[in-house]
């Protein structure tokens, strides 16, 4: 059984988004840890977080990294959810004969991902 005496920064878990994986597992060690604080902080995604995550300012990050270039070799990682990925389309995109189009057949169309937004 874990023990936590004197003052201790809470486990800093970062989420992209609330609604996904991260606050599922915070809500999961709330429950079977609750003398562990958890604050969760949004840094919009694996790579904003990565600096933060190497320089100790959080503990827990989440995102996609197969096939991730930059990830750190003294980062450790592990699979704890496999979700499927949402793609939006044109309905007149050759892709949108697929109800379930295999991650294959992107490679060879253009990719457009948000990056460092503000608000909502």
């Amino acid at each position: 059984m874990l023990q936590v005496t004197g003052a201790v920064r809470p486990v800093r878990l970062d989420e992209i988004t609330e609604g996904l994986i991260g606050a599922f597992l915070a809500q999961e060690l709330r429950v079977n840890l609750p003398e562990v604080l958890i604050e969760i902080v949004q840094t919009q995604g694996l790579t904003a977080g990565l600096r933060q995550l190497q320089d100790g300012d959080i503990d827990l990050t989440f995102g996609r990294v197969h096939g991730y270039q930059a990830l750190p070799r003294n980062l450790q990682h592990q699979l704890v959810s496999f979700a499927p990925l949402g793609v939006v389309l044109a309905a007149n995109h050759p892709l949108a004969q697929w109800d379930q189009l295999p991650v294959d057949k992107l490679s060879s169309s253009p990719l457009l991902v948000q990056h460092g937004t503000t608000g909502r």
